[in-house]
């Protein structure tokens, strides 16, 4: 008999205080609000106290790590996808867990028995308070707009279609973390850099839940190392506070300097360090 559960939406709420040991990443409470897509499965419908997440940032286990009949259910469910190599995510090559506990962490091997996994560290940064003008940083001949309705569908700016990492294209960005455009539309927010009718950077939100939001930033390669990427967030966080949000969250790797140094430039603060755990998939083939 299964002892894990698909909830439905009206259902995510049990499980909030549970996520909240995880509050610094903000997708899994998106989720549970109904703003962006994911997934969640329990031990028991009625009453959960374990918990785990689908989400387009990541997967999330929480809760009572002491249900043996639950963690031998998730470890199939973690065994399919890695067998299969069929994620829940078409743009994953990888499965990247997070886990609320110690107690969780020792037992990671347990639930991946085949092979030891690798270790993503990382860095969550947040912002209160904009501490530059970037409209003062702004050079000739660029102009900061929003990515919208009117520039995904009219404008004639040219969007790249083509980036080195597919998942950080405007469009694949919108469809994994908001599912649809018109729920980016109704719900989110971004902005870009355009330079020459082409747009050469672009902020996008990765998830809301009430008054806090989660951003990310992308770069054109051959537009990088001018300060650029600084402006755009810079932008983004200023049209954040502009409508009431309260803090701005960015996540990056723990290597990637210049990620952060962006970050700390614009007026993040690093709030902690975390980690991944990190399975690659070798689509068809057994990790």
């Amino acid at each position: 008999m299964s002892m894990i559960y698909e909830l439905q939406q009206e259902q995510y709420e049990k499980v909030r205080p549970l996520f909240q040991t995880l509050d610094y990443h903000l997708t899994p409470q998106a989720v549970i609000d109904g703003i962006c897509p994911g997934k969640i499965y329990v031990n028991d419908r009625e009453v959960p106290t374990s918990a785990f997440a689908f989400t387009a940032e990541g997967y999330f286990l929480v809760g009572d790590s002491n249900n043996d009949a639950f963690n031998t259910a998730l470890r199939n469910m973690l065994s399919h996808i890695s067998d299969s190599g069929e994620p829940a995510w078409k743009h994953e090559n990888e499965i990247r867990l997070e886990m609320s506990s110690q107690t969780w962490k020792s037992l990671v091997l347990k639930l991946f028995s085949d092979r030891a996994p690798l270790i993503e560290r990382r860095r969550k940064y947040l912002c209160t308070e904009l501490r530059v003008d970037w409209k003062e940083w702004l050079p000739a001949g660029y102009t900061a707009r929003p990515v919208d309705r009117d520039l995904l569908e009219q404008s004639g700016v040219k969007i790249p279609e083509r980036v080195e990492n597919s998942r950080f294209q405007i469009d694949e960005w919108i469809n994994v973390n908001w599912g649809t455009y018109e729920n980016f539309f109704q719900h989110a927010f971004g902005f870009c850099l355009v330079h020459e009718q082409q747009v050469v950077s672009w902020s996008v939100a990765d998830c809301i839940s009430g008054t806090r939001c989660e951003i990310g930033i992308y770069t054109i390669p051959e537009y990088r190392q001018r300060g650029l990427a600084a402006i755009t967030v810079a932008a983004t966080v200023d049209y954040c506070f502009s409508q009431a949000f309260t803090s701005v969250g960015w996540h990056c790797l723990d290597i990637n300097i210049g990620s952060w140094r962006t970050a700390e430039k614009v007026g993040f603060v690093k709030e902690c360090d975390y980690q991944f755990y990190l399975y690659m998939l070798d689509k068809g083939k057994k990790i």
